[in-house]
């Protein structure tokens, strides 16, 4: 991205749009001044952030189980689509890697695809296939996949995990465990449970020490069996080595992975995410602080109504948010009596099914 925008900027290119999904490499090069390109996002990262609070760049707020039907019907058909896909096999099939998502839909709405053919992408399997006729231009790359950046867990968040683990956490139940310090710590400290699965949207490392235990078995979930259901990896070494041509990890399109007709199938299916603030009435704040955006809207929502489901007068599914009642090391207050004015509300207080942890 950094070398198309010095040659966009160099060649005083005009009319440029760059509408990305999922940002997780800097945009070195490019300044809050400059307009060359007009970008647009639906998913506000720490490297776009700056950029749509300026109004430097638009974020399109969706749901990411919607997201292929925005390729699909033609609201957006790029003249051009850069992927990045692991060396094909015999029969010329790469594969997606790390990212399935919408992409399918990308690269058949597209009016040219260029491939990086990385030899570090993992070969996941599902979903993730493409064959090569797919591809217009491919360019041999070799550099390793960037991971998440992580802060180092703290007791609080052990403190919050275990909680979660004991009084929240079913055994038999089907996982989707979010990203950030809480849901880590919660995947560390699962040690007794049994037969869980896991159907998730993003596969992180936390989950492989449970699998080499036999904790995540996934034999006890209602679709899928055996298998783990994803639509994005984001981790290190250890998990794409783990998910390169392995058939438990199954890849699928996000219009699959987040379906909530799809999730609610799944035996006890248990959703854990974070947010930024919630209220007394059970209002969630998920992804701005006030009117700054500072995180994506679209990412639980498929995943919150798919868990959110009863059979009769007996809950199949279990949504859960967990939160620090203070930001550590200040003192300001994340839980509020009411949440209007503060930020974008979500998921709304029908679907949140809370639990109240307290730190003082």
């Amino acid at each position: 991205m950094n070398a198309m925008y010095d040659h966009v900027k160099s060649n005083n290119i005009q009319g440029v749009t760059v509408l990305d999904v999922f940002s997780l490499y800097p945009y070195d090069n490019m300044t809050l001044e400059d307009d060359c390109i007009r970008r647009l996002s639906f998913f506000v990262s720490p490297y776009t952030r700056k950029f749509v609070n300026k109004g430097k760049a638009e974020y399109i707020p969706i749901m990411l189980n919607d997201l292929a039907m925005v390729f699909d019907r033609g609201y957006y058909s790029p003249d051009v689509a850069l992927i990045s896909v692991s060396p094909p096999d015999t029969s010329g099939y790469v594969s997606l890697g790390t990212n399935v998502t919408e992409l399918h839909s990308v690269v058949q709405s597209s009016k040219l695809v260029v491939a990086q053919i990385n030899d570090k992408m993992p070969r996941s399997l599902g979903d993730a296939l493409i064959h090569v006729d797919q591809i217009d231009y491919g360019v041999e790359v070799s550099y390793d996949l960037i991971g998440p950046a992580s802060e180092p867990v703290t007791d609080v968040d052990t403190t919050i995990a275990n909680l979660i683990c004991d009084q929240l956490i079913e055994d038999e139940a089907t996982l989707q465990i979010g990203i950030g310090k809480i849901p880590e710590a919660i995947l560390t400290n699962i040690k007794s449970h049994k037969n869980l699965g896991m159907h998730t949207e993003l596969l992180t490392p936390g989950v492989l020490g449970l699998i080499k235990s036999g904790i995540i078995n996934n034999t006890k979930k209602t679709i899928d069996r055996d298998q783990i259901t994803a639509t994005l990896l984001l981790g290190d070494k250890p998990l794409y080595e783990f998910v390169n041509n392995n058939e438990l990890v199954q890849m699928k399109r996000v219009t699959y992975s987040n379906n909530p007709a799809i999730i609610r199938q799944n035996h006890r299916m248990t959703a854990i995410n974070t947010c930024l603030e919630i209220d007394l009435t059970g209002q969630v704040v998920s992804d701005s602080l006030g009117t700054n955006i500072y995180i994506w809207l679209w990412r639980t929502g498929g995943l919150y109504e798919g868990s959110s489901d009863w059979t009769g007068w007996e809950r199949q599914s279990y949504p859960r948010i967990c939160i620090y009642r203070r930001k550590i090391g200040r003192k300001q207050n994340r839980a509020h009596p009411k949440a209007w004015g503060r930020g974008g509300l979500f998921p709304g207080t029908c679907e949140l099914h809370s639990y109240r942890i307290r730190n003082s």
